[in-house]
C-alpha cells in the first residue's frame, strides 16, 4: 500500500507538470499501462489522487477504452 501511495505521488506530480497524459499531449503505451493499474485499485481499496482520479476519468471515457475492455469482458 505505501509503495503504490509512494508511486501515486509520483505519477501526480510527473501528471501536472506534463500532461494530459504520461509523456506529455501524446497518449502511449504508458498512460494504457497507467491506466490499466488504475482500473483495479479499487478493488484493493487503494487512495489516489485527485490528478490521478481526473486522469484515469478522461482515460477511461476514451471511445477506444471502452472497445478494449468490452473485448475483453465475455458475453453476458
Amino acid at each position: 500500500r505505501k509503495y503504490f501511495e509512494q508511486q501515486s505521488a509520483v505519477a501526480s506530480r510527473e501528471l501536472e507538470s506534463r500532461g494530459p497524459y504520461q509523456l506529455g499531449a501524446t497518449f502511449t503505451y504508458a498512460d494504457i499501462l497507467l491506466t490499466t493499474c488504475l482500473t483495479v485499485k479499487d478493488s484493493f481499496n487503494l487512495p489516489t489522487t485527485d490528478v490521478l482520479d481526473a486522469y484515469l476519468a478522461r482515460n477511461t471515457s476514451r471511445e477506444a477504452f471502452k472497445r478494449a475492455e468490452a473485448g475483453n469482458r465475455p458475453p453476458s
